[in-house]
C-alpha cells in the first residue's frame, strides 16, 4: 500500500508540474493539467513496461545490455507516437477548449517534441532508480546464498572423515556381496554409494551437468524399486526426453521433488504409483511428477514442508524469474510441475 501511494503521489506531482509548465493565457491552468492527465496512461504504461518487464528480463537476469537498449527505444518510440497522436487530436482540443485556436494549434504541433524529452527522461530516470534497487537486492540475495553455502561447506569439513569411512565400508560390503553372489544386494549398495558420493562431493559445486543430476534421480528410483516387494501393487515409471548434453543445473535441485512423490505416493498395502517425466527442449527443462495420493496416510502431504520450501528458496536465489513451480491435487492424484530455463 505504501508503494502504491508513493506512485500515485509521483504521478499527481508529474501532472501538476507539467500543467503549470505548459500553462498559457488562452486557456485556464486546470485544463492544461487535464490535458496531461488524458495522456498520462501512455506515459505510465511505457514506464512500467520498462521497470517491471524489460529491466528484470534483460538487465538483471540475463545481463543483455543491447537487447534492453533496443526494446527500451522501441517502447519509447511507440509511446511517443501515441502521445503525439493524442496531442494533435480533436479530443485534446475539446479538453483545452482554447479561446485562441490559432495559438493552440502552434502549441499542439510543437508540444510533441517537448514531450519526447519529457517521456525519455521519466522512463530513463525511473529505470535507473529501479535498476539500482534490483541490483542491490540481487547482491544481498547472493551474499545470503554464499553465506549459506559457506556454512554448508564448514559442516561438511567437520564431518569429512565419516563419508570416507562409510564409502570404504560400503565398498567392502559390496565386494563381499559379489563374492557371495548376492547380485541384488550388491546393486543396491552400489547405487547407494553413488548417491552418497554425489551428495557429499558433487553437491558443493555451484552447477553440475544435467546428465549427472538425472543419474542421481535414476539411482534413487532404482533403490526405491528394490524396496518394493514383488507382490506389492506398486507401479514406478521414469522417462527422460530431449538433448541434455552441455546443459548445467544447480546440484540436488530435482531430487526433493522425486523424494516427495515417493514419500506420499507409495503405500505398499494399497495399489499405488509414481510417474516422473523430464522433457528438455531448447534449454527449458520441464519436470512433471505424478503420484497416487492417500488422504489417510500418516505423513500428510505438506507443500510448505522443508523439502519443497528448500527447492523454492534455491530457485528464487539461483534462477529468479526463470522458473515456475506448480502443484495440484485432483482425483487422488498429486502433480508437481517445474519449468526451468537452464544454463548452457
Amino acid at each position: 500500500m505504501k508503494r502504491i501511494l508513493l506512485h500515485l503521489a509521483f504521478w499527481c506531482a508529474f501532472v501538476f508540474w507539467k500543467g503549470n509548465a505548459d500553462f498559457s493565457f488562452y486557456a485556464p491552468r486546470y485544463k492544461f493539467m487535464l490535458y496531461h492527465l488524458v495522456g498520462l496512461p501512455v506515459v505510465i504504461l511505457a514506464t512500467y513496461i520498462v521497470l517491471y518487464y524489460l529491466l528484470p528480463k534483460y538487465l538483471i537476469n540475463k545481463r543483455n545490455d543491447l537487447k534492453f537498449a533496443f526494446w527500451f527505444l522501441v517502447t519509447f518510440a511507440i509511446a511517443h507516437q501515441c502521445y503525439t497522436y493524442l496531442s494533435v487530436s480533436e479530443l485534446m482540443e475539446w479538453v483545452i477548449a482554447p479561446s485562441n485556436k490559432k495559438e493552440y494549434k502552434v502549441f499542439a504541433y510543437m508540444h510533441p517534441y517537448r514531450n519526447a524529452f519529457m517521456l525519455f527522461s521519466v522512463m530513463g530516470i525511473a529505470a535507473l532508480v529501479r535498476f539500482f534497487k534490483l541490483y542491490t537486492q540481487r547482491e544481498q540475495d547472493r551474499h545470503q546464498l554464499q553465506e549459506a553455502h559457506t556454512k554448508s561447506q564448514l559442516a561438511f569439513l567437520k564431518s569429512q572423515v565419516n563419508p570416507h569411512f562409510l564409502f570404504n565400508a560400503l565398498n567392502n560390503i559390496y565386494s563381499l556381496s559379489v563374492q557371495e553372489k548376492q547380485d541384488k544386494i550388491a546393486e543396491s549398495i552400489e547405487r547407494l554409494s553413488n548417491i552418497m558420493r554425489y551428495l557429499t562431493y558433487d553437491s558443493n559445486a555451484k552447477f553440475v551437468s544435467l546428465g549427472r543430476e538425472i543419474s542421481l534421480i535414476e539411482n534413487y528410483i532404482d533403490i526405491q524399486q528394490m524396496r518394493v516387494a514383488e507382490h506389492d501393487e506398486v507401479n514406478i515409471s521414469f522417462h527422460c526426453n530431449g538433448v541434455i548434453d552441455g546443459l548445467q543445473i544447480a546440484p540436488v535441485l530435482l531430487l526433493p521433488l522425486v523424494e516427495n512423490a515417493f514419500k506420499h505416493g507409495i503405500k505398499p498395502s494399497a495399489k499405488s504409483w509414481v510417474s516422473i517425466n523430464i522433457d528438455v527442449e531448447e534449454q527449458v527443462l520441464t519436470m512433471t511428477t505424478r503420484n497416487s495420493y492417500f488422504e489417510d496416510m500418516d505423513n500428510k502431504l505438506n507443500e510448505n514442508g522443508v523439502g519443497m520450501a528448500n527447492v523454492r528458496q534455491r530457485l528464487d536465489l539461483i534462477y529468479p524469474g526463470q522458473y515456475t513451480l506448480e502443484t495440484a491435487i485432483e482425483d487422488s492424484v498429486f502433480t508437481t510441475c517445474l519449468k526451468l530455463e537452464m544454463n548452457a
